[in-house]
């Protein structure tokens, strides 16, 4: 599994959201993260990483982890602007699972449509503007004992950083095992393209290199149990390894 470069987008002031239904909104909060005892007392992780943004240049720890300095997944999304992680929320859950006009099949799991999903494991990430910084907000699309992609948002000051494993069920267990970031990421990028919020005159840009690659291996007895067709979406090999 590869992961190179993080998407960044960038969000209008006003978003096409703003005049639809609302969706269930998140309590008020600011979006400067405010330092905690946890936070202060952590060591900054290592490496930390220069990501070169429009209004900003973030030094940018490339992964999230369940705990300080260890990294679970890689950092594949940035958005900038009107970036409120509770405004990016909400224009998910707005959306249906409809993602034909851009070359998705209308199956599961890529007519999956996002929902809540209850943070069991929280996770961190850092900048070293922001120090250590939690999600609140934890979104799925798909489902918990088949497969899904989940994403979370960590509010960093200026900017909010993100990323989104593709997962499949390991039958008998309570885990998963990410299969793509690639494919989380592809689908993350057009959910934002049919939200509205982006700015017509640069919707989202790719930043230079910020991971290491590759990032996790699948073992061959769970790549062996995937379809064809999500084996294909992922870019592997179709026969058994």
């Amino acid at each position: 599994m590869h992961r190179f470069l993080a998407v960044a987008f960038l969000l209008s002031l006003f978003g096409a959201c703003d005049d639809r239904p609302g969706a269930p909104t998140a309590p008020a909060a600011t979006s400067q993260p405010k330092p905690s005892a946890a936070r202060a007392g952590a060591p900054a992780p290592s490496p930390l990483v220069p990501v070169a943004l429009p209004s900003q240049t973030l030094q940018l720890w490339p992964f999230s982890g369940f705990g300080f300095d260890q990294p679970s997944d890689p950092v594949s999304l940035i958005w900038i602007g009107n970036a409120d992680p509770r405004a990016l929320r909400s224009a998910l859950l707005l959306l249906d699972g409809d993602r034909t006009a851009f070359g998705f099949p209308d199956a599961f799991p890529f007519n999956c449509a996002w929902h809540d999903d209850p943070e069991v494991q929280p996770e961190v990430a850092y900048t070293s503007a922001s120090g250590w910084v939690g999600s609140p907000i934890e979104l799925e699309c798909g489902m918990y004992d088949q497969a899904r992609l989940h994403l979370r948002f960590f509010d960093v000051g200026g900017a909010t950083v993100g990323g989104a494993p593709f997962e499949v069920y390991i039958p008998g267990t309570l885990e998963h095992q990410t299969i793509s970031w690639e494919l989380a990421e592809q689908i993350v990028v057009v959910d934002f393209l049919r939200s509205g919020l982006l700015d017509p005159t640069v919707p989202l840009f790719t930043t230079g290199p910020i991971n290491p690659s590759p990032f996790g291996t699948i073992p061959a007895v769970i790549y062996n149990g995937i379809p064809a067709g999500l084996r294909q979406a992922i870019g592997g090999p179709l026969a058994d390894v």
